[in-house]
């Protein structure tokens, strides 16, 4: 009993340690990129404590080709008509729902919840999704006629430019389509960092969204923001 045991856990340290675990990509401009950073933080399975994968703290230099992506590709994406947006939601919203059973299951990995669960994540996400698909009057402007003499107001929506979004690590599909989405089908064009203890989730979600016909550029995603890390390590050490 004491050799199995004792098996087992040196099985178990050498899954949790493993140096060939995939490294997790960036999304800049439409393509999957490879970090340049030296900085990595282990991405574990929480049911079997195995290093699945690696997440890189990105760099400076990443977090600026990210912005210029989103900038560049805002300059046409704020151009297009308010049924272009509408219709890129019709379509992901379509694709989440056909995909919800692959992002349930890899919210179970990465993050530990039952995969019940995890399939109402993804649910509460696809419904903000949808929400999205009614900006053609959500997005209508007012106008009110004779306010006072000789005077109208007239009110109009327009997009405001990039959009930044840090998502949490207790719903990783449905925190991040609270806010891409929306940023999206106003004109807008989003940078997201989603939680590096579960970002694949979100990346799943940039093919789909490339599936359903978004330029590239307007959704960017960089894993790990400095300032934060630095933060948690300050907290940590009681500063």
């Amino acid at each position: 009993m004491l050799k199995l045991l004792q098996s087992e856990s040196l099985q178990l340290l050498r899954r949790s340690y493993s140096s060939v675990a995939p490294t997790t990509k960036l999304y800049i401009d439409g393509q999957y990129v490879e970090s340049k950073t030296t900085n990595w933080i282990e991405l574990t399975n929480p049911a079997t404590n195995e290093v699945i994968g690696r997440v890189p703290e990105a760099t400076q230099d990443e977090l600026n080709s990210a912005l210029e992506a989103a900038k560049k590709a805002y300059k046409s994406w704020s151009q297009s008509t308010i049924l272009t947006r509408q219709q890129l939601m019709f379509n992901f919203a379509r694709l989440l729902r056909e995909n919800q059973g692959k992002l349930a299951a890899k919210i179970t990995e990465e993050q530990g919840k039952t995969l019940a669960d995890a399939e109402g994540d993804v649910l509460r996400g696809i419904q903000a999704v949808e929400h999205c698909c009614s900006i053609t009057t959500l997005q209508l402007g007012d106008a009110i006629q004779n306010i006072a003499k000789d005077m109208d107001t007239h009110c109009y929506k327009t997009p405001l430019g990039v959009t930044a979004g840090v998502a949490a690590f207790n719903f990783p599909v449905m925190i991040p389509l609270w806010m891409f989405p929306a940023a999206l089908v106003t004109g807008n064009t989003s940078v997201v960092k989603p939680s590096e203890q579960d970002p694949g989730a979100t990346l799943m979600m940039m093919d789909l969204l490339a599936q359903a016909g978004a330029p590239p550029g307007v959704v960017n995603v960089r894993i790990v923001i400095l300032l934060i890390l630095q933060a948690r390590r300050l907290v940590s050490k009681g500063k």
